[in-house]
Formats: C-alpha cells, structure tokens, sequence
C-alpha cells in the first residue's frame, strides 16, 4: 500500500474556502453589532473593553485598569507593556544580571545575587542589597518611553527589608521614587513620589519578611500596591509623567528584591463614546446631562465655590446635580486574575450612560460583576433619580354627581 504525503489541491481549496467562509461570518456579525442603536453601541464598547482588560490581566497576570473619562466622554484602556523581567538566577560573585529581552542590569558596589538555602529568599535566586552603598541598576534604553501610546511607567517586585531606618529603595529618575519613610516597630512605611505628587501606603512591611509591591505612575494617577492593597493619589488634571530618561536604580535601604518586572503603562484602546452618548455620574439627571448643564462639575481643577460649607457645595444645589463634585475621572481596577480588585470595589461597578430618544432619554447601565462577568441592561430610570410623580385622577363631570332618577312623576 502506497504511503500518502501531503494534501491535495482539492483538499487545499476545500480548506481555504472554508476558513473565507468563516471570515466572512464574523465581519458580518462584527457588522451588524456595530450597526446597532447608538446606546447599544456604547454599552457594547464598553463591555468589550472590559473584556479584554481582565483577559489580560488574568493571562498575564498583571494588574488591569480601565480609565472612565466623564469629561470627554470616553474609556481608557490602560495596558502593562513589559520591558524586562530580572530573577535573579546568576552565578554567586556576578557582576552583572541576565534579564529578559537580552537587557543586562549591574550588580554595585558590593550587591549580588543569593542562591544559597541559608537565606531566606523568595524563589529560587534573589537580589541582595546589604548596605546603603550597594546598589541594582537596570540601564536606561529608548525603549522604555513608548512613543505614541505612552501613559507612564511601573515597577513591580518583591521586597525584603533589612533596613531599620527611613531611606530610598528605588528610583526612576524623575518620574518616580520610592521610599521607606519611617520604621514603627520594625516594620516598614512605603512612600511613592512621582512629579511631587505623594502617596503613603497604608499597609506596613514587616521587616525580615517579603511582600509585593507594585508602582503605577501616569496622568491618571499615582498608584502604590503592598501585598496587592492599593493607596492611590490623582494628580492635577491631565498632568503628564515626568520624562525619565535615566536607570532604575535599586540603591539606599538595605533589602532583598526579586522577581523585578519594570513596565510601561501604555493606552492600548482609546473607546469614544460620545457624542451622541455621554457618560453619566451618580446624582446627575438625564436631562441636565444631555443639556450640557453638567460639564463643569467633572471639572476637577475647579475652585471651590466661596459659599462651601460642610461637605456640600452650594454651587451644586441645582435640582438634579449631586451634593458634591464627582471626579472627572473614575477608576475600574483589575486584579491579576481578571476579577475586579477585591479590595478597591468592594461589590460590582455600575457604569451609566444616556443618549437622547425621541420620546426622552434613554438608560443604559453596563455592570462589572466582582468575578469580572460584564452585563448590560436598558433601565427606564436611574436610582438616583426621583420616581415619577402619579398622575391626578381627572375631576369627575357633574352628570357623574347627579343623583341617579328613579322614572316616578311627583
């Protein structure tokens, strides 16, 4: 029996036409989706974006966060794009660090790799800095700056402390520094900078123990992560992150790292809502939004009216605006699973959007469910909103009233 080698043409056609088939299905789907009611659209969008942040979040196990931009009316996906990794696993005496994409850091002044079972290490090799003059530097490439789509920067490792006083743990030239900014008990206050703008973890680092530690700087905020519980501080309005054109030099607090990850937060989908759908903050009605009377309270950098008293600002005592200014800006953070960060939301986050219909506004709500499940849902009014008054029964017509004749002649 003769062996048979290949495929034939008629099967190569037969495979070819199948997969064109395929295609054509799905752009016509990815058509008819599209071509749907502007709210649909919008909430798809959404749900979409959403989608493929947790995905990303959970296949690469990263944290995730989309950007709600109630100003211009759109979403913001913001993506990790990963430069290098360092483990760690070098030769005892190296001096330099083999990381991935062939990036070589510097072991200084007396920093160097552990291997030995005598230390506590993370897993496997990890990063010793014994002193204050010792010092892990990633050299600074072009690349780290992503043109286009650049956002910010970030860090992530895992840390253990050995210092028993306040000092510098890790820098990034201009754009961002961390910091041990006190030991109460011999655990340690983490203190992230980026631009002047300052958050102070919540979480103290035990000294002698090893924990996580994330950094995410861009112009949507300041972010500090100590075993995966954020402290986060949002800088002025549309405030850049400083250029850094320099190394990340791990260097001043004598500790242990491992597992180095240092990235870029790049926007990798920019969803446009508007303009016939606008995204809608809690306590704005329909109508004042759709009617362009509620711009300016989204405004962040706004003054505070002169007449503020309380936690109420009088200049928003309008009938159907909120007591107090939302943020222009609004967060939906992932965890590194894909589910919705535990301890940022603490039950699932509820995104509002109206367009106007020829009877009325029209309600849309997209939720994101705690396990990162997306749904949406056409309401005919927000909770915030006030029920609609009953009608009054119409007055009953005099014959109504009339005392019904009984046919006798008096």
């Amino acid at each position: 029996m003769r062996a048979r080698h290949g495929f034939t043409l008629l099967e190569l056609l037969v495979v070819i036409s199948i997969i064109t088939l395929i295609m054509l299905m799905v752009t016509a789907l990815a058509g008819s989706l599209k071509s749907g009611p502007p709210l649909e659209q919008a909430a798809g969008g959404i749900a979409t974006l959403a989608q493929r942040v947790r995905q990303t979040s959970a296949t690469q196990r990263v944290h995730g966060e989309i950007v709600l931009d109630y100003k211009n009316d759109r979403a913001i996906a913001l993506a990790r794009q990963q430069h290098v990794t360092f483990a760690f696993e070098d030769a005892p005496g190296s001096k330099k660090a083999a990381g991935s994409n062939g990036i070589v850091g510097d072991y200084v002044n007396g920093a160097t790799p552990l291997g030995s079972r005598q230390f506590e290490l993370r897993d496997g090799s990890a990063c010793e800095i014994p002193d204050t003059s010792a010092a892990f530097r990633i050299p600074w490439l072009a690349q780290y700056e992503v043109e286009g789509d650049f956002e910010g920067a970030g860090l992530a490792f895992d840390f253990f402390p050995m210092g028993n006083g306040a000092g510098r743990v890790v820098d990034f030239g201009s754009a961002f520094s961390l910091t041990v900014s006190e030991v109460v008990q011999g655990a340690c206050r983490l203190m992230l900078n980026s631009g002047g703008t300052q958050t102070v973890a919540e979480t103290l680092v035990a000294g002698y123990r090893w924990c996580t530690v994330e950094i995410a700087v861009s112009r949507y905020g300041v972010r500090l992560y100590v075993d995966g519980r954020m402290t986060e501080k949002l800088p002025s309005q549309d405030s850049p992150v400083p250029p850094a054109q320099s190394a990340v030099n791990f260097a001043g607090f004598p500790c242990r790292i491992d597992n180095v990850q240092f990235f870029s937060l790049v926007s990798s989908q920019v969803f446009e809502i508007g303009p016939s759908v606008q995204l809608l903050a809690d306590g704005v009605w329909p109508e004042i939004e759709l009617e362009g009377k509620a711009e300016d309270i989204y405004d962040v950098d706004a003054k505070a009216d002169p007449r503020r008293t309380g936690g109420k600002d009088l200049s928003l005592s309008g009938e159907g605006l909120p007591d107090t200014r939302p943020p222009a800006i609004r967060h939906v953070f992932f965890d590194d699973t894909g589910k919705l960060d535990p301890a940022i939301h603490p039950g699932a986050v509820r995104i509002a959007l109206v367009t106007q219909g020829n009877s009325g506004p029209q309600r849309m709500i997209v939720t994101v469910h705690p396990l990162g499940a997306v749904t949406t849902q056409e309401v005919e009014r927000f909770d915030w909103e006030p029920e609609p008054t009953p009608e009054a029964p119409a007055p009953a017509s005099p014959a109504a009233n009339k005392p019904a004749s009984n046919g006798s002649a008096k």
